[in-house]
């Protein structure tokens, strides 16, 4: 008896792909059909079609559908969509991903990255002025309790030293 394994699936998801390639450049329909996922058993396949208006890609559809993710969760988030980094710019946001849903890309090199939302926060966000001197504050007064710190144990050091 035959089954479905991987290498079969293969060889028949590229067959139906080229039949649907064919179609689709046809003029007898507006679509462009695309073969997606495929799930399978050893008794049956399924693959998933797409079906999307000619010159409109799957990827077109993502990406629009990333930047809406974007401007939605940027308000709950407190991100400032206006807001202009030197290096990254802010181009989408991926619902279902938990950990690094936010999407950049680096004006330097030309690339796409995730990052997680405090990242997204700390290049991105919305910054009251009153708070971020606050915070600037708590930083300066951090770096001089070190630097206090330090020169006691240097006195320590040398009232030790010179007995």
């Amino acid at each position: 008896m035959d089954k479905f394994t991987r290498p079969i699936l293969k060889n028949l998801r590229t067959s139906l792909q080229d039949i649907l390639r064919a179609e689709s450049k046809s003029d007898k329909i507006p679509f462009e059909l695309t073969l997606g996922n495929c799930s399978f058993d050893e008794d049956q396949a399924k693959f998933q079609l797409i079906v999307t208006f000619k010159g409109t890609s799957v990827q077109d559809i993502q990406r629009k559908k990333e930047y809406e993710d974007l401007q939605q969760m940027a308000e709950f988030f407190d991100i400032d969509l206006l807001k202009k980094h030197p290096r990254y710019t802010l181009v989408g946001y991926k619902s279902k991903a938990r950990s690094k849903p936010w999407i950049i890309t680096d004006n330097q090199k030309s690339g796409e990255y995730i990052i997680t939302d405090d990242q997204a926060k700390m290049l991105f966000g919305k910054q009251d002025v009153n708070e971020f001197i606050e915070r600037q504050r708590e930083a300066n007064n951090k770096l001089y309790d070190v630097i206090d710190t330090m020169d006691v144990a240097k006195l320590q050091k040398e009232i030790i030293d010179n007995g």
